[in-house]
């Protein structure tokens, strides 16, 4: 059990840690929600990645 578990949490954190590190902050991602759309068009790679 101890073994799926730290696959399990080691695998996502490596590809959940970029999200993550953006869905930290509920209150700014609706705030910024309105601003994605202007940044994603200026920047579309900052804003995927």
């Amino acid at each position: 059990m101890e073994e799926i578990q730290i696959t399990q949490v080691e695998f996502p954190p490596a590809k959940d840690k970029p999200e993550i590190v953006r869905k930290p902050k509920p209150g700014r991602s609706q705030q910024q929600s309105a601003s994605i759309p202007e940044k994603g068009r200026k920047k579309p790679d900052g804003g995927m990645k």
